[in-house]
């Protein structure tokens, strides 16, 4: 039970009180105005006073408690001290305002707009996201159309491990992949060592290197491109005609336009 009348109880009972004494907001008050125009020569109620507002509460909960009871609680200023602490946490929280002696109902807060400004970064980020997975996956298709157009082109052209392999005992012409290939220019001094091992190689350069990988260079090689002549076989065909298809881009979701005043 005294858990059941602790700071949210007095809070929401401090809210109703003043709210049911006048929501004094300008717009509130305006509109009442406007509903019920007061009698000439009489003036609008006042806004509640602070200690009006608690000795209210603190009669009303000891009546209460008496009908329930059958007897007048003796802890009221336990009570009024419970009802100020209300007062000042909903004053701390802007629902409402004390003006010297004057308390004003400014209304519940509203997170819609800190909501939605969550929501719409949310949805920044993730459409930041889908634009670099979407990236990520043509860099894909490019890549799988530029080892397919260069396993057509090497079979079109007889390569294979027949003749020029280790197995034949000389050089071979192929460049197994993957690869890395470092490019600087002729004029650039090069400084190579390498671990015992061969797992590391250090480079030392006078001047300016680039390193490409192998999609890079089957890049430039333009084999990700359809290649002219080299239709290919019936079994990639099927794969190019059922090629992975990109879906839609999200939609643009557009913040709710504020009401008009009539």
């Amino acid at each position: 039970e005294e858990t059941a009348k602790g700071l949210r109880h007095f809070s929401e009972k401090v809210c109703k009180k003043v709210e049911e004494k006048g929501s004094t907001t300008r717009g509130a008050r305006a509109r009442a105005s406007a509903a019920r125009p007061p009698r000439a020569g009489r003036r609008a109620p006042a806004p509640p006073r602070y200690n009006e507002v608690a000795d209210e509460l603190v009669s009303e909960y000891l009546e209460e408690q008496a009908r329930l009871t059958g007897q007048r609680p003796d802890d009221e200023k336990n009570i009024r001290r419970r009802v100020y602490d209300a007062l000042n946490v909903l004053m701390a929280m802007d629902i409402i305002s004390k003006e010297k002696k004057e308390i004003k109902w400014c209304g519940l807060p509203s997170y819609a707009d800190s909501d939605l400004d969550v929501a719409s970064r949310d949805v920044d980020r993730a459409r930041k996201s889908v634009a670099r997975k979407r990236r990520h996956v043509e860099d894909l298709l490019r890549q799988q159309s530029a080892l397919a157009n260069l396993r057509r082109r090497n079979a079109a052209r007889g390569g294979g491990p027949a003749a020029g392999s280790p197995a034949s005992g000389e050089a071979a012409p192929h460049l197994a992949l993957p690869f890395i290939a470092v490019a600087t220019r002729k004029t650039t001094t090069v400084r190579c060592e390498m671990t015992d091992d061969r797992r590391e190689v250090f480079f030392d350069f006078s001047g300016p290197y680039e390193i490409i990988d192998d999609a890079d260079v089957l890049k430039r090689l333009k084999l990700h491109e359809p290649q002219p002549d080299e239709p290919p076989p019936p079994d990639e065909r099927a794969r190019t005609d059922s090629e992975v298809k990109m879906p839609p881009p999200l939609p643009v979701i557009e913040p709710p336009k504020p009401a008009e005043s009539a």
